[in-house]
């Protein structure tokens, strides 16, 4: 199966794997930002606090070492991936190969605008209590901040840019392809 490992990528839209390349099983999701994603995925993971069980007694078993991260395909619109997520999910579902519910048509959308503007402005105002404040406080003591010039920032801005736009040119030979998106 040809894959493309994550590292660091910019927001992308796609599908994804996180591959357990001990028990060959596999789970497939999309998202609007795939580094994003894996993060929260990791995090979960490590915290003992994902939302799938098998997946996290896995991760329990065999560490995080033994999982892979990986992009299936990436997309401009994230309504088309997540159309290739669930035809891949629908493919693969009783194969026994998934660490995925199958659900029933289930759609997956994006807030709308209204949407965002409404909690856009619950979230206006709002005052943290003087408890978080001070717990925000402790955790930045004794953190630098970057001391570099706003000219060598630029330079590691454009670095991260031309690496990022070689990945994304880089060919995949993926094996689990979406028919109609």
């Amino acid at each position: 199966m040809g894959r493309k490992r994550i590292d660091h990528t910019p927001r992308t839209a796609g599908v994804y794997l996180i591959w357990n390349n001990q028990t060959m099983k596999f789970y497939i999701g999309s998202s609007n930002n795939i580094y994003k994603r894996f993060t929260v995925h990791k995090a979960e993971m490590k915290s003992g606090a994902h939302k799938n069980p098998e997946l996290l007694a896995d991760f329990r078993t065999y560490g995080l070492d033994a999982f892979e991260f990986l992009i299936v395909k990436e997309f401009d619109r994230v309504e088309d991936a997540h159309a290739c997520e669930k035809q891949l999910i629908e493919e693969f579902a009783y194969k026994e190969l998934l660490y995925n519910f199958v659900f029933a048509d289930k759609p997956k959308t994006p807030h709308s605008q209204e949407t965002k503007a409404r909690i856009s402005e619950i979230k206006k105002g709002k005052q943290q209590s003087q408890e978080h404040r001070a717990n925000i406080s402790r955790a930045k003591k004794g953190k630098e901040r970057s001391k570099n010039s706003a000219e060598h920032n630029a330079r590691i801005s454009e670095g991260l840019k031309l690496r990022h736009a070689k990945r994304r040119q880089a060919s995949v030979d993926v094996s689990l392809t979406c028919a109609s998106v």
